[in-house]
């Protein structure tokens, strides 16, 4: 069946970093350690569609799974024949960048996709983004580029998942794959989930963004953005496109969980941020910047000072107007107009950055900044009304589980007196 290592109360490499009571459970359960390829088919896509030659779809088609960080890697929907659909229930794997995303439905592929299908009868959809925890903690330190993850390489990549009690015994390891705890993961995920819906609910009831509605001046945004006014610009007129002042290779320092000042590197996870770092302050990149990965394109705004890895440009306004808010309407066109790009380490050099053009808002053929922020607060509430009406129903969900495994025991407390008085 393959390689299988076990590690009792493993702590290097749990999926994640999870600052809960929750952690208890990952110190205290038994870890393996297996080969991708072990768990998985490694599987090509049934058929290339190329981004440039396809046309997205809306209310119909099935997903369009590429490489890139956000939408779960869906570009969209296309209307293709259903021959080239690839199956379910499975992990898309974007080889150059290590992008995986757990794929419930059929779904259509673009270039250098992996399909990752499980030889494990109980994946599915819950279990499955503890499978992604721990996958995507295994690859954070690989170097990106167009031929770093090939087949071979995906299908030796160790990863941890827990155990069941019996597997310490060894007498068959290659038995021991069927001693994963799906119990233990799913049941983990499930209270993952309860824990960051209370604090999210927490969180918006402390912050005031319960509060959903939209002002005049917001509803204004939404329907001016119809006939708005657009305009073409280079990046290099709107940015200048800096060299970090030193790069930190994440092999030879040490990277904490916390700090004051975070370490942006190309990973598509967590605004690019792999941790904090305890460095000279000199070195620091200036915050209300944008980082921008060289081979990746992956690029987040950063509110606060800096250091980078590997090539990270520091992307920085010329105008003073630039915020936390109309930088994420410019982050939607940057991303836009790189999303054909061919990804690797030559794609995108200071002279290509410079000269990829954006589409925005304009007032007197300049940029405008004051419509984008109003706009972004407009989606930004649009979106917390989602997030809120989310939260509240699964709390009254978990609400209602409780009740009922109350009222359970209430009752079969009730049936055990009845016994107890009816034999005395």
């Amino acid at each position: 069946m393959g390689s299988f290592e076990h590690h009792k109360k493993q702590r290097r490499q749990q999926p994640g970093k999870i600052d809960s009571p929750l952690n208890e459970k990952l110190k205290n359960v038994k870890w393996g350690e297996f080969k991708l390829g072990d768990l998985f088919e490694i599987l090509t896509y049934k058929k290339r569609f190329d981004a440039n030659k396809v046309e997205l779809v809306e209310n119909c088609g099935h997903p369009y799974v590429v490489r890139t960080s956000s939408g779960n890697g869906q570009k969209g929907f296309i209307d293709e024949d259903e021959i080239y659909l690839n199956d379910g229930n499975t992990i898309s794997f974007g080889q150059d960048t290590a992008t995986m995303y757990y794929q419930e439905v059929p779904y259509f592929t673009g270039d250098k996709i992996k399909i990752l299908k499980s030889k494990l009868s109980r994946f599915g959809k819950t279990n499955a983004q503890f499978f992604l925890a721990t996958m995507r903690n295994s690859f954070q330190n690989f170097t990106w580029g167009s031929s770093s993850f090939n087949v071979s390489i995906i299908a030796n990549q160790k990863v941890q998942l827990p155990l069941k009690e019996k597997s310490l015994d060894f007498s068959n390891p290659c038995d021991n794959i069927k001693n994963i705890d799906f119990d233990f993961m799913e049941s983990f995920i499930r209270e993952l989930e309860e824990e960051r819906i209370r604090e999210l609910n927490a969180y918006l009831l402390a912050t005031g963004l319960k509060d959903y509605t939209l002002t005049p001046e917001e509803e204004n945004a939404l329907e001016a953005i119809k006939t708005v006014q657009w305009g073409e610009f280079e990046i290099g007129k709107v940015f200048d496109v800096l060299t970090s002042k030193k790069r930190f290779d994440a092999n030879k320092i040490e990277v904490l969980d916390n700090g004051k000042y975070p370490y942006v590197v190309r990973t598509a996870l967590n605004n690019g941020i792999k941790g904090y770092l305890n460095e000279s302050k000199e070195y620091l990149n200036d915050g209300n910047s944008i980082s921008f990965g060289q081979d990746t394109a992956t690029m987040f705004y950063q509110e606060h000072p800096y250091f980078t890895g590997d090539k990270i440009k520091i992307v920085k306004c010329k105008s003073e107007s630039f915020n936390k808010l109309n930088a994420l309407y410019f982050l939607t066109s940057m991303n836009k107009t790189f999303s054909t790009f061919s990804w690797g380490s030559s794609s995108f050099n200071v002279d290509i950055i410079n000269c990829q053009k954006m589409q925005l808002p304009t007032k007197n053929n300049k940029p405008d900044y004051a419509t984008m922020e109003t706009f972004i607060k407009a989606v930004e509430k649009l979106v917390i009304k989602d997030v809120v009406l989310y939260a509240d129903s699964k709390i009254e969900t978990t609400k209602t589980v409780i009740k009922k495994d109350v009222e359970y025991k209430i009752n079969e407390e009730a049936g055990l007196l009845n016994i107890a008085d009816s034999i005395n």
